[in-house]
């Protein structure tokens, strides 16, 4: 081997060495700070946080619409709805549970309704009150 040829591998030796060199302390440089983030994530004190969703604080709602379909055996309906502004609830076409108490055999599809729905805790939404609009 000459010298020239010597020093060209050499010096393509030494460049990627240098390559090499360059991406460990790039790699390790990145887990040091992973690891530091989350040591950090580790100490943060979220108790005082609230991490719930915000709830309706209005439970009960009135609201007039159109009877889509009624399914007595599981006491519940589909309404063609008007806007809910209490809950800030577009118009929309959506099914209801519907209380035990309301005789759903005393209503029709496309009946016009007025009805008034609560939210439990859950958000679970119920109709407890309907009768034909007038």
């Amino acid at each position: 081997m000459n010298t020239r040829t010597h020093c060209v591998n050499h010096k393509r030796f030494s460049t990627y060495v240098t390559s090499i060199a360059l991406v460990t302390s790039s790699a390790l440089a990145l887990m040091i700070s992973s690891s530091s983030m989350a040591a950090e994530q580790q100490h943060m004190n979220m108790s005082n946080m609230n991490m719930t969703q915000p709830q309706t604080t209005v439970k009960h709602a009135k609201a007039h619409g159109v009877l889509v379909s009624i399914d007595a055996a599981h006491h519940s309906v589909v309404i063609k709805h008007q806007a809910i502004k209490k809950w800030q609830e577009p118009a929309m076409t959506m099914p209801f549970d519907v209380a035990t108490s309301i005789d759903l055999n005393a209503f029709s599809v496309s009946n016009s309704i007025d009805f008034t729905i609560t939210k439990d805790a859950n958000n679970n939404v119920t109709i407890i009150s309907m009768t034909p609009a007038n």
